[in-house]
């Protein structure tokens, strides 16, 4: 059973820029293309965050274990097999988060948010490429900085 990721969540820090803004055209691409690809980088590295850190704390758990139960094998069959399948179990998570990979997908889409958040408090403070005179040409760059960023392909 999958669950659905909430995409949507409070963008009070982007509406007080938003509101002050007068071309709607510019107001409408900030707010459904940019703030909606900052929230989805925020939701995916949630996303591969939990699963990594989940798959990492079983395997933590599973692995502290194994010593344990080791204690006790005594010999005896069903404990040796249980360290086994406990053994196997935590080489599969290794090679499943390796697989997936979770912790570098984590750190991309983090990293790919805070790119384009510095872009948007750039543009909207005129700092950088964006300490332009002219709003269409600021507006250009901001689009075109944000269209070629988000043609990025991720890992």
């Amino acid at each position: 059973m999958s669950r659905k990721i909430r995409t949507e969540r409070n963008n009070d820090e982007f509406d007080f820029w938003l509101n002050d803004m007068t071309d709607e055209n510019m107001k409408n691409y900030i707010k459904y293309r940019i703030i909606k690809q900052i929230d989805w980088f925020e939701v995916k590295g949630r996303y591969c965050k939990n699963k990594y850190q989940g798959f990492m704390f079983a395997s933590i758990i599973i692995s502290s274990i194994i010593p344990v139960l080791s204690i006790f094998a005594d010999g005896s069959v069903l404990m040796r097999t249980v360290i086994a399948i406990l053994g196997s179990v935590v080489s599969v998570i290794g090679s499943y988060i390796t697989l997936q990979n979770y912790k570098e997908l984590w750190v991309e889409y983090v990293s790919k948010k805070s790119i384009l958040q510095n872009a948007f408090y750039m543009y909207f403070n005129c700092r950088g490429d964006f300490d332009v005179e002219n709003d269409k040409e600021r507006n250009g760059k901001l689009i075109d900085i944000c269209e070629n960023y988000f043609l990025q392909k991720v890992n």
